[in-house]
């Protein structure tokens, strides 16, 4: 039983004297309405099932009830100018809560490919076929997890404007994450290289995940008022995950930072501060930058951006720092730890006392 606000008007959810799950909108804009009519239908709804118990119980005392036979409410099908069409998803989520971009793509997606109009013929075994058939290819289950929450948080959130009880995707599982690539360190003649040969903002943003242990969405999303370089600390809770990153600020990376010119306020990304000289995408830059380089994976896995915060983390560890450095930069979703961790920045200028590449020589 809740009380749950959708676009503005209030909705009860309850569990019906038959048992099954019901939605019924309180009409109505104002909290405190709602919650005093929420207040009134669930005592109602309680004393309904108390009768009905004690009916159950002593029939004796009630013969005039068993004569009354229960009747199974109708199941009313929504008109067909009624019925939730699918192509409406996007429309309908911006005004409850906007996706974010990779859930939008995902839900785009799987409007073009279920081969359904309507929500009401998604069935559960219609969004099983559709992760299996589209999401079972690769190393792992991510990609197949990622659609499947993903679409049964939209369902979710258009239960009552679909007419359904329950999000087709709820029932699927989600399948278990095993063999992830691992990436190798980069070593330090290695980043000497990468350093020498990479243009900006690309330079910039290897040595924030070289020194600081950011990963690529890290680096590049990461905003100017995160970046205190009196205190030389770098703060910033993600927005999308609310993983929280926090690390000293190295002095070879200080020298790189305090070359751009931004804005200690702005919420723009730094690298945005940084003339790019080149159109090519982050991905694809790196990529080539290291078959240029001759830079190749091993045993210890492949050889891409990722490896710069492998390379951070093998750093501490042989310098053997203290634990909680690499937690700080590693991230925790947790509040209590990222309020404990947030104040704790003598475990976070640990990373300062890590030995100097030789970066500021070339």
């Amino acid at each position: 039983m809740a009380l749950r606000r959708i676009y503005k008007t209030y909705y009860v959810y309850f569990r019906d004297i038959d048992g099954t799950q019901r939605t019924r909108s309180l009409k109505t804009h104002d909290r405190t309405t709602a919650e005093r009519l929420h207040r009134q239908f669930m005592s109602l709804l309680e004393a309904k099932k108390g009768e009905l118990m004690i009916m159950n119980n002593f029939p004796e005392r009630f013969p005039q009830a068993a004569e009354v036979k229960t009747v199974a409410p109708p199941v009313i099908e929504p008109p067909a100018n009624q019925r939730f069409r699918l192509d409406r998803m996007l429309s309908e989520l911006d005004l409850i809560k906007a996706p974010s971009g990779t859930d939008r793509r995902i839900i785009t997606r799987f409007i073009e490919k279920v081969g359904k109009k309507y929500a009401d013929e998604v069935t559960p075994q219609v969004a099983l076929a559709y992760l299996e058939k589209h999401y079972t290819g690769g190393r792992n289950f991510k990609n197949f997890n990622n659609n499947r929450c993903a679409l049964n948080k939209a369902f979710k959130l258009l239960l009552v404007k679909m007419h359904l009880d329950k999000s087709p995707f709820e029932p699927i599982a989600c399948r278990s994450v095993d063999n992830v690539e691992s990436h190798r360190p980069i070593t330090p003649e290695e980043f000497r290289r990468i350093f020498k040969e990479a243009e900006e903002p690309f330079r910039t943003a290897a040595c924030l995940g070289f020194y600081a242990g950011a990963d690529m969405s890290t680096a590049f999303g990461l905003p100017c008022n995160a970046v205190n370089l009196e205190t030389r600390i770098i703060n910033w809770r993600r927005p999308k995950s609310g993983v929280r990153f926090v690390c000293g600020i190295h002095k070879e990376l200080l020298a790189m930072l305090q070359k751009i010119n931004f804005d200690p306020e702005s919420s723009s990304p730094l690298l945005s501060c940084i003339a790019k000289t080149c159109s090519t995408t982050r991905n694809v830059y790196f990529r080539e930058l290291f078959d240029r380089l001759g830079i190749k994976g091993n045993s210890d896995g492949s050889a891409s951006f990722h490896s710069f915060r492998s390379s951070f983390f093998t750093r501490c560890d042989e310098a053997k720092l203290h634990r909680r450095t690499t937690s700080l930069a590693g991230g925790h979703t947790q509040d209590i730890m990222n309020d404990l961790y947030s104040h704790d920045v003598s475990a976070a200028h640990e990373v300062e006392t890590l030995a100097d590449v030789g970066i500021l020589d070339m």
